[in-house]
């Protein structure tokens, strides 16, 4: 077995009862198959503001079910089985009166096939508890998995908002969604996202009375596609690694879940639950003020490189 840090990476990955009551073996993987440094730079806000931003590490997947039970495993395999019963995600999030949703609640955290989809029904806390487990089994072997940071240090953490915002941009100033363009589909008519279907770019979802409500002042674009490509993609999550990376390789950006930032209750990036809009760099989450787990919330961990 290798050093307990390499968990992390997916190095040697042992999985206890969580996993079936079987084992399971990932090969070597590099930390640059799972982070991506975001360059330094500049960043406008909504209201034109430009805020200067210092280069920073951000995960380039949404945290996933293998990655938080990683988490929920050391703690039960270092005499912390109390505080890992607290750290649970909460399953019964998935439960919906207008839908059959059992399966979910079963299977969606333990089963191997929901392995790779984002870790839903976390808290803040469940989070920042994360965030500060990966700090330390990173540090422990830091250099082993960065070799050139000598007397370096990382700080595992969740993104503030307009660091969300700039790695979200891929680099493109101002951009609408992840991919740079004003539309949910490329020129072949492939929808680029995770996102509530029939809700296009002009689509925003009301959460207070669970209805679509069209946008104002909106130029959508076409909604029709091609044939055979209208209902594509996933009815709940998709696996963290769907669709396609962006500028900065990183996945999900726009839709799936929407992600905690450190700066602000609300979530960002929209989910699978709500309209086209809704999953745009700079909307405002549709369940605003809702700062408990759910099905479609999610978080994406970001990391600081520091002198020791």
């Amino acid at each position: 077995m290798k050093k307990i840090g390499y968990l992390l990476f997916g190095l040697m990955i042992t999985y206890p009862v969580l996993w079936a009551q079987s084992q399971k073996v990932q090969k070597l993987k590099k930390p640059a198959d799972y982070w991506a440094e975001i360059p330094m730079g500049s960043f406008k806000n909504p209201d034109k503001s430009e805020v200067s931003l210092q280069s920073f590490w951000i995960r380039k997947t949404e945290t996933s079910n293998r990655d938080y039970l990683e988490f929920i495993a050391w703690l039960n395999q270092h005499n912390q089985s109390e505080r890992a019963k607290k750290l649970l995600p909460d399953t019964t999030v998935w439960r919906n009166p207008l839908a059959y949703n059992e399966p979910y609640v079963t299977y969606y955290l333990r089963h191997p096939a929901y392995a790779e989809y984002p870790v839903v029904g976390v808290s803040r806390e469940m989070a920042l508890a994360y965030c500060d487990w990966l700090t330390d089994r990173m540090n422990e072997n830091l250099h082993i998995l960065f070799p050139k940071w000598k007397n370096k240090k990382v700080t595992v953490r969740l993104p503030s908002e307009v660091e969300w915002m700039y790695a979200a941009s891929g680099g493109v100033s101002l951009a609408t969604y992840p991919w740079g363009g004003p539309y949910l589909r490329n020129s072949k008519g492939y929808y680029l996202c995770n996102f509530k279907r029939g809700g296009e770019e002009c689509i925003t979802y009301n959460a207070s009375t669970g209805k679509s409500e069209i946008l104002q002042n909106c130029l959508g674009g076409d909604y029709m596609g091609v044939a055979g490509a209208l209902n594509e993609g996933a009815s709940i999550t998709a696996p963290v690694k769907a669709y396609w990376p962006h500028g900065f390789g990183l996945f999900n950006m726009a839709g799936n879940v929407s992600e905690m930032v450190s700066d602000s209750p609300d979530a960002k990036g929209g989910s699978w639950r709500v309209c086209g809009a809704d999953v745009s760099i700079f909307a405002k989450d549709p369940f605003s003020g809702q700062d408990v787990p759910r099905a479609d919330r999610g978080f994406r961990v970001a990391m600081t490189v520091s002198d020791k």
